[in-house]
This record gives C-alpha cells, structure tokens and sequence, in this order.
C-alpha cells in the first residue's frame, strides 16, 4: 500500500495543470516521507528503551513484577511518552549521583529525549506540505501553539544522532542499575 496524496501550497493555476509539476511536488514529497516514517521508529525505539529503563529503577530483574508493572501503568493510555520523560527525570533527581551517573550527561540526556519526543510528535501528528514555488518541504503541527515549519534533512540527520545518543545514555542508565543488582541506593535527600 501507498499513499498517494500530499498537499501543496502556493501553486499557481499553470503550475496546476503542468504535467511536469505534480510528478516533480510527488517527489519532493516522497523524499521527505520517508523520514517521517524513520522519525517515528526511532521514536518509538527510545520510548521502548526508556520504558526499560523504568523498569529497572522500578521493577528490578523480576519478570513478572516487570510485566505487570509494563502492562498496567507504562503501556497504559494514561502513561504517554513524555510522563515517562517526567517519571525518568524525577528517578533521575533521586537517584542518578548515587548511582554516578554524570550529571551533565544526565541533564543532556533528559534534554535530547525530550527533543525527540517532540520531533516524534511532530511527525506523528503533522502535516507534510511542499511548496510549490521551491518544492521545499513543510510541517505543520500544534505544540503550545500553531507552527509551520521547513523541514532540513540536515536537521533530520541531526536527530538520527541525538536519537542514538538518547539511546547510549539509556544503555548507560540501564547498566548502573544492573550493575548494583538493581538494587537502588537510599534516594536523595
């Protein structure tokens, strides 16, 4: 299956009906696509990951209490991507010196992975437009407010890098915990 319709703007009654617009605008289109589509697998790989992590902190190694724990709350409707952000920050400021993680690394990392939550969510929920005058390529979407803008591959190959560095630091995160038999130190006071 493919989706065949995208929309344009600023396109000119000529431009209208040239048979040489519409197949140049569908591949303006179609290069930018399929970011989209790699924008959100990434995003949902981090989320998987961060989920993980919160297992860790919460659950340790038992399976069952995992599963549960999984099920119930972190796979919950209620539990979007961004509370688990929240729920991993607050374990952070609780635990992360004494488990000695670095924490400008920890800063960063809760940081980069709120920026790939909200580039996931762009993509998720936005619109892909191409400007017919420059066949650049266009998102809108809402987030505290309407926005309308120019989507760069060089921006997208940028958030390829701080998805992986999201991913490390989460690994990183994952490996204190197993370190100590997931067995947390006394929070900050």
């Amino acid at each position: 299956m493919k989706w065949q319709t995208f929309q344009a703007f600023n396109v000119t009654d000529e431009q209208s009906s040239d048979s040489a617009f519409w197949p140049k605008a569908t591949e303006a289109y179609e290069h930018f696509k399929k970011f989209r589509s790699e924008v959100i697998e990434a995003g949902l790989f981090i989320e998987s990951g961060l989920t993980n992590v919160l297992l860790d902190f919460l659950s340790g190694p038992n399976q069952q209490r995992r599963d549960i724990l999984k099920e119930q709350v972190l796979e919950a409707e209620f539990c979007s991507f961004f509370q688990k952000w929240k729920l991993l920050r607050q374990l952070l400021e609780l635990y992360a010196e004494s488990l000695g993680l670095d924490e400008t690394k920890m800063k960063e990392l809760r940081k980069e992975l709120k920026d790939v939550i909200s580039l996931r969510n762009r993509f998720a929920h936005g619109v892909i437009y191409v400007d017919a005058q420059t066949f650049a390529v266009w998102i809108e979407y809402v987030e505290g407010g309407e926005h309308f803008e120019q989507i760069l591959e060089a921006d997208l190959v940028n958030a390829k890098d701080a998805c992986d560095r999201v991913h490390a630091s989460l690994w990183h995160v994952h490996e204190a915990i197993a370190a100590r038999g997931y067995e947390l130190p006394a929070p900050k006071a």
